[in-house]
């Protein structure tokens, strides 16, 4: 995964993705209202590391894909820190 950049021009086969951790819960609320601010056509993915370790990777339904534009990227970044939100070629 690249990290974001601000300057980036986002495909139209790009999606995009963000790590989450069970110490991210009190964000979850701030995380799916952002995404839904900026609702789209590119995909959605989110890699969740469980209690267990283990990282699963999971596409949001179509429903739930975003446009991927510099203001989103900022807020996710704000949100979640630069390393773990970045582009994906889907």
């Amino acid at each position: 995964m690249q990290p974001v950049a601000f300057r980036y021009e986002a495909q139209p086969e790009s999606g995009l993705t963000f790590q989450a951790a069970p110490e991210d819960r009190p964000i979850l609320d701030d995380l799916v209202a952002t995404c839904t601010r900026h609702h789209g056509p590119s995909a959605l993915f989110l890699q969740a590391r469980g209690h267990d370790g283990l990282t699963r990777r999971v596409r949001a339904g179509r429903e739930r894909g975003v446009q991927i534009t510099e203001d989103l990227a900022k807020e996710l970044v704000e949100l979640l820190g630069r390393d773990r939100v970045g582009l994906v070629r889907v």
